[in-house]
């Protein structure tokens, strides 16, 4: 299992401006979230350990807030945040952060808030509070689309 941090490193790489447009502190949250719930419809077990909470934009999770927050609605440089060593990751990891960056990649931080905020794990969570990994399980575990996909964008290779 790898931690947000990590997640993070992975997510902000495929966000390549060019490619993903611009990655802010609040479009990564979402993005993690989104990962996190798609390795859970996949494997049955988080991506991540950290706790999500239920925050004043949605879900967030509050050690990446830590070290994001800074950014705030500007983008992140993805220079400044590479990924050390691509063998930390498992082929798991890589395919569901790669099938919710697909997804949800495609969404700006103010509608990736929207979708969240709208969905049962963060409206049945009191503010500030975490938001149980058995209810985003629950969640995601009706998003049978997610099963079905395979991504393909071409910023990371996945062996297989």
């Amino acid at each position: 299992m790898i931690t947000s941090l990590q997640a993070s490193r992975y997510i902000i790489a495929l966000s390549d401006p060019i490619i993903g447009g611009i990655i802010s502190n609040l479009r990564l949250q979402k993005l993690l979230y989104y990962s996190q719930g798609t390795h859970l419809n996949l494997y049955q077990c988080p991506l991540f350990k950290d706790t999500i909470k239920a925050g004043l934009h949605g879900p967030s999770i509050p050690v990446i807030d830590y070290i994001y927050g800074k950014y705030d609605t500007q983008s992140i440089d993805v220079k400044n945040h590479p990924i050390k060593d691509m063998k930390i990751y498992t082929q798991e990891e890589q395919h569901s952060m790669d099938i919710a960056f697909e997804l949800f990649g495609q969404y700006s931080a103010w509608k990736l808030k929207e979708l969240s905020c709208n969905e049962a794990p963060y409206k049945t969570t009191a503010l500030d509070k975490e938001i149980p990994i058995s209810k985003i399980q629950k969640h995601f575990k009706t998003l049978d689309y997610i099963g079905k996909y395979t991504p393909y964008h071409d910023k990371i290779i996945i062996d297989t």
